[in-house]
């Protein structure tokens, strides 16, 4: 199959990974990639066959998306036209690091993505491998379940288990998300492309959500804005705490009071 083999070649191109020249790394990538295509069945051939009639639903409703979506600008081609059932509640794990001291992000450099505040893992394992050898190294560490991810149109992504049960609108907002990564993407400015793409999904959403006659609610327009504010206010006594000259010992101990009176304060 011609995509596999680009996979095979290009996957270390790509926007789901980043940093870490080593074979292994590489090799977990472009293996869990290729997976994804050898197991991908065009939706054409899914809706011509006896399935689950939630799962033809659904299937359905994303082909209207995807028209809408190419009416609005988004550059759908042949993305989502094929479908993948993982079998598993997310399809990659992001390994999320700073040094302890530090709010900044460790970043892993890559050749077209650029450089991003995390490196992803198609197996947990993997992941929670990395996270550990980070974490000996001194860092703090988070691993986040991703259910969908750009390939910034170098493969046609396909729909994934992940996300096909998604509600018609929070469906649309994922595969405009991703499609807005296609559309526009800056080497090296992560928090611009991901503000970008969230920015295109609820607006793309919401002209979905009006032309369906559907009520668009977007879930972070409903984060309550005390805890938006307790997190800020944390972030900043985090920023003045590390700035300091106190002791690592002093600033551990601070730190762990900060995150417990912000857990604490969240729970009231």
């Amino acid at each position: 199959m011609p995509g596999i083999v680009k996979a095979l070649i290009a996957f270390c191109f790509l926007a789901l990974v980043s940093g870490c020249e080593t074979f292994q790394f590489y090799q977990q990538a472009a293996r869990g990639q290729a997976a994804l295509l050898w197991r991908r069945t065009p939706t054409d051939e899914l809706l011509q066959s006896k399935i689950d009639p939630a799962l033809r639903d659904r299937i359905e409703t994303a082909g209207q998306i995807l028209g809408f979506a190419s009416q609005i600008g988004l550059p759908v081609s042949g993305a989502y036209r094929s479908y993948v059932e993982t079998g598993e509640p997310y399809v990659v794990w992001n390994v999320f690091a700073a040094p302890k001291d530090s709010l900044n992000p460790k970043v892993s450099c890559f050749v077209i993505a650029g450089c991003l505040p995390y490196r992803g893992y198609f197996s947990k394992a993997d992941a929670n491998q990395y996270a550990r050898r980070l974490n000996k190294k001194g860092y703090d560490t988070y691993i986040a379940g991703v259910k969908a991810y750009s390939t910034l149109g170098w493969l046609n992504d396909p729909i994934l288990s992940t996300i096909i049960e998604r509600e018609d609108v929070s469906l649309a907002q994922i595969l405009f998300h991703e499609l807005a990564h296609q559309k526009i993407y800056v080497k090296n400015d992560a928090q611009f492309n991901e503000g970008f793409a969230m920015a295109i999904a609820d607006h793309g959403a919401r002209l979905w959500a009006a032309d369906r006659n559907t009520n668009f609610n977007s879930s972070r327009k409903n984060m309550e804005p005390e805890l938006i504010k307790l997190v800020i206010d944390t972030k900043h006594k985090l920023n003045v705490l590390y700035s300091s000259n106190k002791t690592l010992e002093v600033k551990m101990t601070a730190k762990k009071k900060y995150f417990q009176d912000l857990i604490n304060n969240n729970s009231l």
